[in-house]
């Protein structure tokens, strides 16, 4: 054990005094700016963020001295989980503790020298994160040639740019969301090719866009010669990364064929040489030209992983663990051949050695059919949950995990590169050294259980499940993941459908109005004609669904959720125009009903209720089943879920 997870061991057993909490958070913090030189950019920007959380929790009118309290405590909880801190200030965490919580019982709030002593940011770096700045959205404007003949030499510029207007040509508009602090600060994108049918003549897939606030970036250039000649529609995608999380995904086509396509003659390259493409001047990163560079902005916002809860007066919000990146993120692409997915590993801050590595890839028969892929695998765990019962013996439940493991296990053998399979038993070690903890898996294909697949070979035995080895986040590419979410109000969707596991979460429901850190809980919605109304008006945080469902293999978008009087709602339903409320809150969806979270193509693309609540919704997380779910295992599941969200 290392040393830094031997003190914070030591810290957990014990607890905050809470005649001290104004004297230990003053210390703490005096002391991580009095090194802050020592302390990683992550972390710095992880202390900040909890810094300018607690400055506004504490601000508010209204907190009583109890409230105060326990924000003060979480605080240094908070900064318990940050390896800088523990490191350079456990002396000050440890002095601030005792072996048992004594209340002060008379306190009247935040005093004026904690408010004080939070206000100061550190001399020698400033706080970026202390105005979150606005969002400005951006329109990918992409540049390559729909068509290039089998027998072309040529290498030809795939050119990308962020612009504010929307383009009137691009081989992939999509709308990014970017946050700024300043006008005069630039926020750095990182734009990834995975282009499996050409190669870039520099080898370097990764280019990096400036972008000023208000202004289209400069373009960057990838230079592309075809690899694959085979006649036919070659996929290209383009992974845009803001501070080390993906914010977008943009997709195109180009079709390779058989003869010159007697379109705009591409540009050319001489023998040994570049295109030539005229762009205006780059502006020196940091600065506009006649301007001084300010001093490099610390990173500004949070990463994903499995999320932590600040626990503030008005709701609950809740923000990436300590504001990191994600360790390592797994990107899985699928060809345009629809048989073939190809695997990179990505670690934003190079913990493992690396920020980015081919992992190679996998061709599946039956890719372009999920059902038949995946559909005995979901046989055989639907089989599972109808037979689970309260009465079910020790040796039963051990026979269903060892199921559950051979599913995961022949799913690890069929899915994961042998490049894959090398490097998952290095990040294995790792992740028990403490290295890494959080893993992202940002895939193209929206049907693959990750979740349960299960590690294991002679030489190494087993791992754990991913979900249950890592602070696991699965993640569809092609939205941005939103990094905080401040639940203040929630809907539940409950028709009487006199079923016992409904009822249960309805009643958990309406204990949130009276808990600790209240919830604002309607009453529930029990006809499809008040959930149209409610995601066009919008106003809550979480749509909880507790009924039943189905799937339907032939068209996704018609999977119905039974509401009451025989009528339904579908994936059809969330359209746009009518989403526009919901939208705007970027809602946590929690679809508890049977088949919820199974995903088909349809003709226009993927389809189901999980695409739908990601992409028309915005949902900020979606959790639904891929197979069938007993009533009461559901309804366990899901107050278990809430009260691990809510800190209980």
């Amino acid at each position: 054990m290392s040393e830094v997870a031997t003190q914070r061991a030591e810290l957990a057993k014990l607890d905050y005094s809470a005649q001290a909490l104004d004297t230990t958070v003053a210390e703490v913090l005096a002391k991580l700016y009095s090194v802050w030189d020592e302390v990683s950019p992550e972390d710095q920007d992880a202390i900040q963020y909890r810094r300018r959380t607690l400055v506004s929790a504490l601000t508010r009118a209204g907190s009583s001295g109890e409230e105060t309290e326990q924000l003060l405590v979480d605080f240094l909880r908070g900064l318990e989980a940050i390896d800088s801190v523990v490191r350079l200030a456990f002396a000050e965490l440890k002095r601030g503790k005792q072996t048992q919580t004594f209340r002060s019982g008379g306190r009247g709030g935040a005093s004026a020298g904690v408010i004080d002593t939070l206000s100061a940011a550190p001399a020698t770096g400033g706080d970026p994160l202390l105005d979150a700045g606005e969002t400005v959205p951006y329109h990918t404007k992409v540049d390559f040639p729909t068509s290039i003949s089998s027998r072309d030499e040529s290498v030809h510029p795939l050119v990308v740019q962020l612009v504010i207007n929307k383009p009137a040509h691009s081989r992939a508009d999509v709308l990014l969301e970017l946050p700024f602090i300043d006008e005069n600060t630039p926020e750095l994108i990182e734009v990834h090719l995975n282009a499996s049918g050409f190669e870039e003549t520099t080898h370097v897939y990764r280019r990096t866009l400036v972008v000023y606030k208000g202004e289209d970036s400069d373009p960057a250039i990838f230079l592309l010669k075809l690899l694959d000649r085979s006649s036919g529609d070659k996929e290209l995608r383009l992974d845009f990364y803001h501070l080390g999380y993906p914010i977008g995904t943009a997709t195109f086509k180009s079709e390779v064929t058989l003869f010159n396509t007697g379109g705009p003659v591409p540009t050319r390259t001489p023998a040994g040489g570049r295109p030539a493409i005229r762009t205006a001047p780059r502006p020196l990163l940091g600065g506009r030209p006649g301007q001084p560079a300010p001093e490099p902005a610390a990173d500004k916002s949070e990463s994903l992983g499995s999320a932590a809860l600040i626990e503030g007066i008005d709701g609950l919000q809740f923000v990436a663990p300590s504001t990191l990146r994600p360790d390592v993120i797994l990107r899985v692409a699928r060809d345009a051949d629809d048989k073939t997915l190809h695997f990179t590993l990505l670690s934003p801050q190079a913990k493992t050695g690396y920020r980015k590595k081919a992992m190679g890839s996998v061709v599946l028969q039956k890719l372009k059919d999920p059902t038949l892929l995946l559909g005995d695998y979901f046989a055989d765990l639907d089989q599972l949950a109808r037979n689970a019962t309260e009465a079910l013996g020790d040796a039963e439940a051990l026979d269903y995990v060892a199921t559950t493991e051979g599913i995961g296990s022949d799913l690890y053998d069929q899915l994961f590169p042998d490049e894959l399979k090398a490097e998952y038993w290095r990040l294995k070690e790792l992740r028990e050294q403490g290295v890494i903890q959080t893993l992202l898996i940002l895939s193209d294909e929206p049907w693959v259980p990750w979740e349960i697949i299960y590690p294991f070979d002679d030489e190494h035995g087993a791992d754990d499940f991913l979900a249950a080895a890592w602070h696991l986040t699965r993640w569809q590419a092609g939205r941005a993941l939103n990094p905080h979410l401040n639940v203040q109000a929630a809907q539940v969707i409950t028709p009487d459908l006199d079923l016992s596991f409904v009822k249960e979460e309805s009643a958990y429901f309406t204990r949130l109005a009276d808990a600790p850190r209240p919830i604002r809980v309607s009453p529930p919605i029990t006809t499809r004609q008040l959930f149209l109304a409610q995601i066009e008006t919008g106003g809550v945080q979480l749509l909880h669904f507790a009924t039943h469902g189905n799937f339907n293999g032939q068209n996704a978008d018609r999977s119905p959720i039974l509401m009451e009087g025989g009528e339904t709602i579908t994936p059809v339903d969330l359209s746009k125009p009518r989403t526009q409320g919901i939208r705007k809150e970027r809602p946590i969806v929690f679809l508890n009903a049977c088949h919820g979270g199974k995903l088909e193509f349809t003709l226009t693309g993927m389809g189901g209720w999980a695409e739908r609540m990601v992409n028309h919704v915005a949902a900020t997380a979606f959790v639904g089943a891929y197979w069938e779910i007993s009533d009461q295992l559901a309804s366990l599941f899901s107050r278990t879920f809430y009260d691990a969200l809510r800190g209980q």
